[in-house]
């Protein structure tokens, strides 16, 4: 077993299900009511009263319906552009000293793992087509600092390495998995609706703002986690159904900071504690790996204008 490898290889499927959490869902869209043809009548004009304003929909109370305070901030226009930043930390390990006997000479190596992963970014998700997002960021694994920059406009990727003078260019398929973490906007866009448990904790101010702090689990069997890993599992060989099996017990614990004011989001954290059994073909028997996360992020500017544009040639 390339140790390395399959450790890379899920760390960047816990990054994908970290930040995808307190996405926001992409607006809803619906098409102008047909105006029917009508006869012209002369009359004598008649006065008319104006129409009556639409009254502004209350906000979704926090404390009393969380899971409806969640969904509405992540809906419509609520969402539409930020900048963020984010901190993660993860970890491995053997489960237990029968997973450290069955791992033998790797389980030194796995035991030592750690990744970080710290960087800034701003995402545009005013065109659900053309998503747009860039990133700057510091990863730390597998005994190695790599500083990656990336920017993402729609499904066109542009990725500089460390020693690199030239931007790397990629389309489709291959932007997607291009990207060290497998994040990409519309991953983040998809899944806020997997949220499950959904509670409200306490109002509280982040910085200086005040704000309602919920918390909930996410179900990865509501997940397409296909989708999510993309080439990442492709040396793996692993159907869709195995990969919902060895996954299915990861849950996610997600908290966000909602405004009070206008229920944007403004901040998450996620924490992960899971014991996660090897596949069948790494040939090592029943062997887990207990795997811990945390990963902080916070948002600001929303709504306001980001500036993301394709590198110059």
């Amino acid at each position: 077993m390339h140790t390395k490898r399959v450790a890379l290889i899920f760390a960047g499927l816990l990054i994908v299900a970290a930040l995808g959490a307190c996405a926001p869902l992409p607006p809803a869209t619906t098409e102008a009511p047909t105006v029917a043809a009508t006869a012209v009548v002369t009359a004598e004009p008649t006065a008319t009263e104006a129409p009556a304003a639409t009254p502004t929909p209350a906000l979704p109370d926090p404390k009393t319906d969380p899971q409806a305070a969640l969904l509405y901030s992540s809906a419509g226009e609520m969402f539409k552009t930020a900048e963020f930043t984010y901190d993660m930390t993860m970890t491995m390990a053997p489960a237990d000293d029968a997973s450290k006997d069955a791992l033998g000479d790797e389980a030194a190596e796995i035991e030592n793992f750690k990744m970080n992963l710290a960087g800034t970014g701003a995402m545009d998700m005013t065109d659900p087509e053309n998503v747009k997002m860039r990133m700057d960021m510091d990863m730390s694994a597998a005994g190695q600092d790599i500083s990656i920059e990336m920017v993402m406009i729609g499904k066109t990727a542009w990725i500089k390495m460390p020693g690199q003078d030239e931007w790397t260019k990629a389309e489709g398929d291959q932007a997607l998995s291009t990207l060290p973490t497998g994040i990409t906007p519309d991953q983040m866009l998809e899944d806020f609706e997997n949220a499950v448990d959904v509670e409200w904790i306490e109002d509280t101010t982040l910085n200086g703002e005040e704000v309602s702090h919920l918390r909930f689990t996410m179900d990865p069997s509501k997940m397409d986690l296909e989708a999510l890993t993309g080439d990442a599992m492709l040396g793996q060989e692993m159907t869709p159904e195995q990969l919902q099996e060895l996954m299915k017990d990861m849950k996610p614990v997600v908290d966000v900071w909602l405004s009070k004011a206008t229920l944007q989001p403004r901040g998450q954290k996620m924490q992960l504690d899971w014991v996660m059994g090897l596949p069948e073909d790494a040939n090592m028997g029943d062997a887990k790996l207990r795997i811990t996360m945390l990963m902080d992020a916070e948002y600001s500017k929303v709504n306001e204008p980001v500036t993301i544009e394709a590198p110059a040639d």
